[in-house]
């Protein structure tokens, strides 16, 4: 009798088995890719340019709101960033939770270094997935300017990095082009007395010039805090020394000695 039993079970395997590669082949289904996590970090970056490039088209709705004109004024800016201010700290509480193929990350804008600090649950994180929690940013919090990725933004103005950065960028190439003609590595050497040899390295040359011509193209810049556990939620509050706040007129006129005095006598 077992063996009958046995013998049932495994037809029963075998039919259905033969049941589902049947059914497959007739309806062409195949089986579903399994993603990995780049792809799903491509999926996300993806999404987010979509929802992004209607944000920056959308000309109805202001998404520059929150953003204070202290950042449009380069004087009065970096004058206010030199002490304690109201402007890091408004930003320090506009944070956005986002939810990654990478884990939670946590964002605000840090107004002094004028990029976009974090908190994450991996301690790498690639840029495309953070470019996509920056649009995010920009949008909740109606401060697109702060947006400084130029392969994103194309030809659109970025105010902040006219205002900001036009001086370290130009100050960068001249760099750039002094290394190069001082540095031997970069110096041109006397071509071979050959047609081709000078047609290559005239091709060469011109490539090179093309590339040292194109302007440098901006980059959002972000700044990693550690990861989330290490986040202080809380605000601690500056301990103050002695009475703090209390005024008395009694005791300000109090020496140490009359009160030594009043313990005596008690």
């Amino acid at each position: 009798m077992k063996p009958l039993i046995y013998y049932l079970y495994y037809l029963k395997i075998v039919l259905l088995r033969i049941f589902y590669l049947a059914y497959n082949y007739v309806f062409d289904i195949k089986p579903k890719k399994q993603l990995t996590i780049k792809d799903r970090d491509s999926e996300y970056s993806e999404k987010r340019k979509k929802r992004f490039n209607k944000v920056i088209d959308n000309n109805e709705v202001n998404f520059n709101s929150n953003i204070d004109k202290t950042f449009y004024i380069k004087g009065e800016y970096d004058e206010i960033m030199q002490q304690e201010n109201r402007l890091e700290k408004e930003w320090k509480k506009r944070m956005l939770i986002e939810s990654t193929p990478r884990g939670n990350i946590i964002m605000y804008f840090d107004a002094y270094k004028l990029g976009f600090a974090y908190y994450s649950d991996e301690n790498v994180i690639p840029y495309d997935v953070l470019n996509g929690c920056a649009m995010k940013y920009v949008e909740m919090f109606r401060c697109l300017d702060f947006f400084l990725d130029e392969r994103i933004m194309e030809d659109r103005t970025l105010p902040i990095k006219t205002i900001h950065y036009k001086e370290e960028v130009v100050a960068k190439k001249e760099d750039t082009k002094q290394f190069r003609s001082s540095n031997p590595v970069f110096a041109k050497l006397k071509p071979k007395n050959t047609e081709t040899k000078q047609a290559n390295d005239k091709s060469k040359e011109d490539k090179e010039e093309s590339k040292e011509n194109e302007p440098e193209k901006m980059m959002n810049k972000f700044i990693s805090l550690g990861k989330i556990h290490n986040m202080s939620v809380i605000q601690t509050v500056p301990k103050t020394k002695g009475l703090g706040s209390f005024k008395s007129p009694i005791l300000e006129k109090l020496k140490f000695s009359d009160f030594k005095k009043m313990l005596n006598m008690s």
